[in-house]
């Protein structure tokens, strides 16, 4: 029998294998059901906290959490934690940045297939029986040029898969490092460059004060107006309000998104067009990418909880 190493508290879903980890190493407690309110009141008698994307770490949470070591986010985007407070509290924070990465790049790649052969539109008609193939004419992605805003691990898996269908891929990122050499025929281009000479334009980056409406009417501007835009990122990257205004002026071909800016989005505008495709939010949502995520968010626990340094830490405590 292992010697727990602290009391950890897990307020969002994830995965059993995580789960069976965290059991061995720690005193766990798993509650789904948690008000803000309820959690601040009992945050102080826990060490770790495990959340996904609906649990919000404020600054209040955090302050309340007299014993709480490390926050971890089974997932990529921390934007739902206070790492401003964390730092101040000496508490680690750690993310999974890998566990979705080729999820997300799939989901991607059947948004951009979608879009350009009209398939969730065409299937539609097909069951409210209608046949007018013709009307759903579409276009191959062979010999277009994909736009990747976003050149990290996910915009890396999505330039590989982009390449074996015979795209050419552009991408623009201020910070990105080395390509490996299967990505070599990548070309780096200001965000506006890339803009004006993409087919597809695909949003990688994570929701930052600067990339809050990077795409927005300036941006859907310098696009093609045969253009589509696909954005499995994070909601408000992609500005709603002047994505529909561009479609409704026919300055872009369609959209697909994943993500919105108010999460369930309600009655969204967009939704009455028939180019734009949604979905909810499903880009980590397959059981491979839960598992991994799971197990590594479970890992960067047990290390911090030892003393060791996790792998993916975003704030060290």
């Amino acid at each position: 029998m292992l010697p727990k190493l602290g009391k950890a508290l897990v307020t969002d879903p994830i995965s059993e294998e995580g789960q069976i980890l965290l059991r061995m190493w720690t005193d766990v407690t798993i509650d789904l059901n948690l008000t803000p309110e309820r959690l601040e009141q009992i945050i102080g008698n826990y060490d770790a906290l495990i959340v996904r994307s609906r649990t919000k770490v404020t600054a209040k949470i955090i302050a309340a959490g007299q014993r709480l070591q490390v926050i971890g986010r089974a997932g990529v985007g921390i934007d739902n934690v206070d790492l401003k407070a964390a730092y101040e509290r000496n508490i680690t924070v750690i993310n999974t940045p890998t566990a979705s990465s080729i999820s997300v790049a799939e989901l991607t790649m059947g948004l951009m297939l979608a879009l350009a052969r009209n398939i969730p539109q065409a299937n539609t008609a097909v069951k409210e029986g209608h046949w007018a193939p013709k009307k759903y004419r579409g276009v191959e992605l062979a010999g277009k040029t994909l736009g990747i805003v976003g050149l990290g691990r996910i915009g890396q898996e999505v330039a590989l898969r982009a390449l074996a269908f015979g795209l050419q891929v552009v991408a623009h990122d201020p910070f990105v490092g080395n390509l490996p050499p299967e990505l070599h025929s990548v070309k780096l281009y200001n965000l506006n460059d890339l803009l004006i000479s993409s087919d597809f334009v695909a949003v990688h980056v994570p929701l930052l004060p600067n990339t809050k409406d990077l795409i927005n009417k300036q941006a859907l501007k310098a696009m093609k107006s045969s253009a589509f835009l696909i954005c499995c990122a994070r909601g408000g990257i992609v500005n709603e309000d002047d994505l529909l205004n561009a479609l409704q002026e026919n300055r872009l071909a369609g959209a697909a998104l994943d993500v919105f800016a108010l999460e369930p989005p309600g009655e969204n505008p967009l939704f009455n067009d028939s180019r734009v495709i949604t979905t909810p939010h499903l880009g980590a949502l397959t059981r491979e990418a839960q598992t991994r995520a799971s197990m590594d968010v479970a890992w960067g626990i047990i290390d911090v909880l030892q003393g060791q340094k996790p792998h993916y830490q975003i704030v060290a405590g």
